[in-house]
């Protein structure tokens, strides 16, 4: 490592190590945001978004175009994830290799997608859709029974609900795994978990108030979204804010590496 690893990270040596990555790698960083970023944004902010809802070609051409900045967003996180990770442990990498990595590690990403997508899903929509179809076919129960049941099922959604947060939580560095570990699927997200186990709090504090952080320094250009609906000030617009949003990116690595190492370290000292 880059430093030297200690235990626990507070979030003042997340940032104050992560600024450290961004800013000693800022031009490589950028020029990977900026190469995947900017033809996209130039590409598909001529597609007007009214087209989503006219039918036909053009809702098939909006849902392409839609289909394929996600995939190219997707590989712009996955270089930029390699380039801080091997800035933060001291390996060499370039532009082609972060590229590189990027495309390679795509389709185990979008199956670790799909996987965490189905489980989370099937948590939360069994039990709702259970409760829906309760109240639509139950009406014609005594009304004491079917308020009893009827609270049941709803606190059985609301703790779905909870379970879906503490598993999404416990996962939400898998595909930093994903790179870092070479993994995909069950064993990404078995290593996210595994690194956050017994620090779960932690986790979801510090996640949420750099989530909080990244949406109040990133919201203004939202909002000026909304006023200036000219095409180049969309395009800089939002790849402004892309480019803003890479180093939490970065500050998400620095996190995961310490949280895995210090996991690693704490289970040495147990034997």
């Amino acid at each position: 490592m880059v430093r030297n690893i200690k235990n626990n990270y507070g979030l003042d040596d997340i940032f104050s190590h992560s600024w450290e990555v961004f800013t000693k790698n800022f031009g490589l960083l950028m020029l990977a945001g900026l190469v995947i970023y900017l033809p996209i944004n130039l590409l598909f902010s001529i597609v007007p978004t009214y087209w989503s809802e006219m039918g036909g070609m053009y809702q098939l051409y909006y849902q392409l175009a839609t289909a394929v900045q996600g995939l190219l967003s997707f590989i712009a996180v996955l270089a930029i994830i390699h380039i801080a990770f091997s800035k933060i442990t001291a390996k060499k990498v370039s532009f082609g290799s972060a590229i590189g990595m990027g495309f390679k590690r795509l389709f185990p990403g979008i199956l670790t997608y799909i996987v965490e997508a189905i489980i989370i899903g099937l948590i939360v929509g069994i039990p709702i859709v259970l409760t829906t179809l309760y109240f639509m076919f139950a009406i014609f129960q005594p009304i004491a029974l079917f308020i009893i049941i009827g609270i049941l099922l709803v606190l059985v959604c609301i703790a779905a609900l909870l379970l879906a947060i503490k598993i999404g939580v416990q996962w939400i560095f898998a595909y930093y795994s994903v790179v870092i570990d070479k993994t995909f699927a069950f064993k990404a997200l078995r290593n996210s978990a595994d690194a956050i186990k017994g620090r779960w709090w932690k986790v979801f504090g510090i996640t949420l108030l750099l989530g909080l952080l990244s949406g109040a320094i990133t919201m203004p250009f939202g909002i000026a979204l909304a006023f200036f609906d000219y095409y180049v000030v969309k395009v800089f617009i939002l790849t402004l804010t892309q480019l803003i949003s890479i180093y939490f990116l970065v500050a998400y690595t620095v996190f995961f590496v310490n949280l895995y190492n210090t996991k690693k370290l704490v289970k040495k000292t147990k034997k």
